[in-house]
């Protein structure tokens, strides 16, 4: 335990004891307030005391410097460039694909099959051949999705 961690714990004391003290009650102010900041750091030295707090007390801030010259902190070594891992990507991305399923919605049954296929990578010829319908046809379904996705 930190000093700074328990002077932190005596200041929320105090503060509970100037909020919640009642004249109306027989203790004194001075008392009171004793009693509050003590229970804080008290309760706060028996956490300390815990198994579990002890797991979370051997942590090592990220913004911790590893080079003499300040120029390195454990958050350089962890950070990863991959997006997938990214929190705030990963909800934007998931944003994105539930405005688009929104849009597509509004497609036929041909418009939505040819969307699959070439989502997956077909060719347009491809499709053509799975679909029955000439590659022009298949473009100009392609182009009729574009506009509809990409529309405001």
């Amino acid at each position: 335990v930190q000093v700074n961690d328990l002077y932190q714990e005596a200041k929320i004391g105090l503060l509970e004891a100037l909020y919640t003290y009642r004249e109306s009650k027989v203790v004194g102010l001075a008392h009171y307030v004793k009693i509050c900041v003590q229970s804080h750091i008290g309760d706060s030295l028996r956490k300390c005391s815990t198994k579990s707090y002890r797991l979370l007390d051997t942590r090592l801030s990220l913004d911790m410097d590893i080079a003499d010259d300040g120029s390195l902190t454990f958050m350089d070594l962890v950070e990863c460039g991959n997006l997938e891992f990214n929190p705030h990507y990963q909800a934007s991305k998931q944003e994105q694909i539930n405005i688009l399923k929104g849009r597509l919605s509004v497609l036929s049954t041909l418009e939505n099959e040819v969307y699959h296929l070439w989502n997956k990578g077909y060719s347009y010829k491809e499709i053509a051949a799975k679909t029955s319908f000439n590659v022009k046809k298949i473009d100009n379904v392609i182009q009729k999705i574009k506009r509809v996705a990409l529309k405001s």
